[in-house]
């Protein structure tokens, strides 16, 4: 599946943490992005690994998810257009959650790295 720029540029206009770039902060910001594609019940991460990415879900649904005295807790259900792992922007803490899909899903990440060196840019 081959997902055009513009098609990115668009889902960014929508998502309030990118709300107010304008449309050269999100042309940039879309290309700064990679491409995952995941399957049913496959983990983006789990709790304990490093927050080294910031996602956006292109399409499909992602279950956040909590282990605690060995339950888990289902903390949200989100869906295309939503972002997760935001915090790994802030903090360098390991991740306190597992983000799990639910089928076939397509995401979008930054790297914080990247995000950092652009962020400037993106403060207008």
């Amino acid at each position: 599946m081959k997902i055009e720029r513009k098609e990115v540029v668009e889902l960014l206009q929508r998502v309030p943490l990118f709300s107010d770039l304008g449309e050269p902060e999100l042309d940039t910001l879309s290309g700064l992005c990679q491409f995952e594609v995941f399957h049913d019940g496959d983990v983006v991460f789990s709790m304990g690994d490093s927050s080294d990415f910031m996602y956006l879900i292109f399409n499909g649904k992602v279950h956040i998810e909590a282990t605690k005295k060995e339950e888990t807790t289902l903390c949200a259900d989100l869906k295309g257009g939503d972002v997760f792992g935001e915090e790994a922007l802030l903090y360098d803490d390991p991740r306190f959650y597992q983000a799990k899909v639910s089928g076939d899903v397509i995401l979008l990440r930054w790297t914080v790295e990247s995000y950092l060196e652009h962020h400037d840019e993106f403060e207008g």
